[in-house]
Protein backbone atom coordinates (compact mmCIF):
# COMPACT_ATOMS: atom_id res chain seq x y z
CA UNK A 1 0.00 0.00 0.00
CA UNK A 2 1.50 3.37 -0.65
CA UNK A 3 0.54 5.45 2.54
CA UNK A 4 1.98 8.89 0.64
CA UNK A 5 -0.46 8.64 -2.17
CA UNK A 6 -3.67 7.81 0.49
CA UNK A 7 -2.84 10.55 2.62
CA UNK A 8 -2.55 13.35 0.27
CA UNK A 9 -5.92 11.96 -1.42
CA UNK A 10 -7.24 12.67 2.11
CA UNK A 11 -5.19 15.98 2.57
CA UNK A 12 -7.04 16.74 -0.66
CA UNK A 13 -10.99 15.49 0.38
CA UNK A 14 -10.55 17.72 3.85
CA UNK A 15 -8.94 20.89 1.70
CA UNK A 16 -12.18 20.89 -0.44
CA UNK A 17 -14.13 20.24 2.60
CA UNK A 18 -12.95 22.93 4.09
CA UNK A 19 -13.33 25.13 1.33
CA UNK A 20 -17.01 24.41 1.31
CA UNK A 21 -17.64 25.11 4.93
CA UNK A 22 -16.25 28.53 4.49
CA UNK A 23 -12.55 27.71 6.48
CA UNK A 24 -9.55 28.50 5.68
CA UNK A 25 -8.11 25.12 3.40
CA UNK A 26 -4.93 25.54 4.12
CA UNK A 27 -4.29 22.26 6.29
CA UNK A 28 -0.93 21.12 8.19
CA UNK A 29 -0.66 17.77 7.34
CA UNK A 30 0.07 14.91 9.21
CA UNK A 31 0.52 11.07 9.20
CA UNK A 32 2.89 8.43 9.14
CA UNK A 33 6.11 10.13 10.10
CA UNK A 34 9.46 10.51 7.69
CA UNK A 35 12.42 8.76 8.20
CA UNK A 36 14.51 9.95 5.54
CA UNK A 37 17.66 12.19 5.22
CA UNK A 38 17.50 15.48 7.23
CA UNK A 39 17.42 18.73 5.99
CA UNK A 40 17.38 22.60 7.53
CA UNK A 41 14.49 24.61 6.99
CA UNK A 42 13.87 28.42 7.59
CA UNK A 43 17.50 28.35 8.64
CA UNK A 44 16.93 26.59 11.97
CA UNK A 45 14.49 23.49 12.17
CA UNK A 46 15.71 20.00 11.62
CA UNK A 47 13.66 17.98 9.09
CA UNK A 48 13.17 14.38 7.88
CA UNK A 49 12.93 13.48 4.32
CA UNK A 50 10.59 11.23 3.22
CA UNK A 51 12.39 7.71 3.36
CA UNK A 52 11.89 4.18 4.58
CA UNK A 53 9.61 4.81 6.73
CA UNK A 54 6.63 2.39 4.76
CA UNK A 55 8.97 -0.21 4.82
CA UNK A 56 9.67 0.29 8.79
CA UNK A 57 6.20 0.63 9.92
CA UNK A 58 5.05 -2.43 7.65
CA UNK A 59 7.71 -4.54 9.07
CA UNK A 60 7.03 -3.20 12.79
CA UNK A 61 6.48 -5.14 15.46
CA UNK A 62 4.26 -2.62 16.94
CA UNK A 63 2.83 0.33 15.38
CA UNK A 64 2.33 3.61 17.30
CA UNK A 65 -0.42 6.37 16.46
CA UNK A 66 -0.33 9.65 18.37
CA UNK A 67 -3.14 11.95 17.94
CA UNK A 68 -3.01 15.51 19.08
CA UNK A 69 -5.16 18.10 18.75
CA UNK A 70 -3.44 21.14 16.44
CA UNK A 71 -0.28 22.83 15.51
CA UNK A 72 0.57 25.10 17.83
CA UNK A 73 2.14 28.17 15.97
CA UNK A 74 1.27 31.03 13.76
CA UNK A 75 3.76 29.95 11.22
CA UNK A 76 1.95 26.60 9.93
CA UNK A 77 0.67 25.23 8.46
CA UNK A 78 3.59 22.90 7.57
CA UNK A 79 3.74 19.02 7.56
CA UNK A 80 4.28 17.47 10.79
CA UNK A 81 5.58 14.35 9.07
CA UNK A 82 9.19 16.45 8.78
CA UNK A 83 9.18 17.03 12.40
CA UNK A 84 12.42 16.28 14.61
CA UNK A 85 11.66 18.60 17.41
CA UNK A 86 14.91 19.86 17.08
CA UNK A 87 16.52 22.80 15.72
CA UNK A 88 20.42 23.43 14.29
CA UNK A 89 22.48 24.11 16.94
CA UNK A 90 24.31 22.20 20.10
CA UNK A 91 23.05 18.87 19.12
CA UNK A 92 20.63 16.35 19.17
CA UNK A 93 19.06 17.76 22.68
CA UNK A 94 18.23 20.74 21.79
CA UNK A 95 14.63 21.35 21.06
CA UNK A 96 12.93 23.43 18.73
CA UNK A 97 9.96 24.39 19.78
CA UNK A 98 7.38 23.12 22.88
CA UNK A 99 10.50 22.57 25.56
CA UNK A 100 7.90 20.02 27.44
CA UNK A 101 6.03 18.42 24.26
CA UNK A 102 9.12 16.82 22.48
CA UNK A 103 10.90 15.44 25.36
CA UNK A 104 7.67 13.92 26.31
CA UNK A 105 6.52 12.76 23.51
CA UNK A 106 9.64 11.23 22.77
CA UNK A 107 9.69 9.39 25.90
CA UNK A 108 6.28 8.25 25.82
CA UNK A 109 6.85 6.65 22.33
CA UNK A 110 10.26 5.01 24.19
CA UNK A 111 8.40 3.86 26.48
CA UNK A 112 4.85 2.14 24.79
CA UNK A 113 7.23 0.85 21.86
CA UNK A 114 9.10 -1.22 24.28
CA UNK A 115 7.07 -2.59 26.45
CA UNK A 116 7.53 -6.54 26.19
CA UNK A 117 4.79 -8.97 27.38
CA UNK A 118 2.30 -6.65 28.83
CA UNK A 119 5.52 -5.02 31.32
CA UNK A 120 7.04 -1.37 31.06
CA UNK A 121 9.95 -0.36 29.35
CA UNK A 122 13.34 -0.47 30.89
CA UNK A 123 13.61 3.51 32.04
CA UNK A 124 17.82 3.09 32.94
CA UNK A 125 18.04 5.66 29.84
CA UNK A 126 15.16 7.61 30.15
CA UNK A 127 17.24 10.63 30.94
CA UNK A 128 19.30 9.98 28.50
CA UNK A 129 17.81 12.62 25.62
CA UNK A 130 20.16 11.66 22.87
CA UNK A 131 19.25 7.98 22.77
CA UNK A 132 15.06 8.89 23.63
CA UNK A 133 15.76 11.21 20.49
CA UNK A 134 17.18 9.02 18.09
CA UNK A 135 15.32 6.27 18.78
CA UNK A 136 11.93 8.41 18.15
CA UNK A 137 13.20 9.68 14.96
CA UNK A 138 13.97 5.95 13.62
CA UNK A 139 10.56 4.19 15.00
CA UNK A 140 7.34 3.94 13.04
CA UNK A 141 4.99 6.44 14.15
CA UNK A 142 1.57 7.75 12.69
CA UNK A 143 1.14 10.82 14.36
CA UNK A 144 -2.40 13.49 13.17
CA UNK A 145 -3.53 16.32 14.25
CA UNK A 146 -7.11 16.33 14.80
CA UNK A 147 -7.91 19.95 14.13
CA UNK A 148 -5.91 20.09 11.07
CA UNK A 149 -5.54 24.17 11.03
CA UNK A 150 -2.70 26.17 12.82
CA UNK A 151 -4.00 26.64 16.53
CA UNK A 152 -1.32 29.01 17.95
CA UNK A 153 -1.71 29.17 21.74
CA UNK A 154 -5.42 28.20 21.55
CA UNK A 155 -8.11 27.18 18.38
CA UNK A 156 -11.51 27.55 18.34
CA UNK A 157 -13.78 24.70 18.33
CA UNK A 158 -15.04 26.29 15.09
CA UNK A 159 -12.23 26.00 13.09
CA UNK A 160 -12.57 22.88 11.20
CA UNK A 161 -11.62 19.41 12.50
CA UNK A 162 -11.74 16.48 10.41
CA UNK A 163 -13.42 14.47 13.40
CA UNK A 164 -16.17 17.24 13.32
CA UNK A 165 -19.66 16.19 12.68
CA UNK A 166 -19.38 18.31 9.67
CA UNK A 167 -16.86 15.73 8.23
CA UNK A 168 -18.94 12.69 7.90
Amino acid sequence: MNYREREEELFDRWKSRAKALGHDNSLAKDGLLYRGDLWIARGKHILHCSGNETELWNTAPLRLAILTKDINDEDGPWDVREETGRREGNGLEEMCTCPYFYPNLQRWVFGLLNAKDGHAADYSNVDNPIMIQQFYESAPIVRVNCKKQCGNSNISDSVFCFVSQHCY
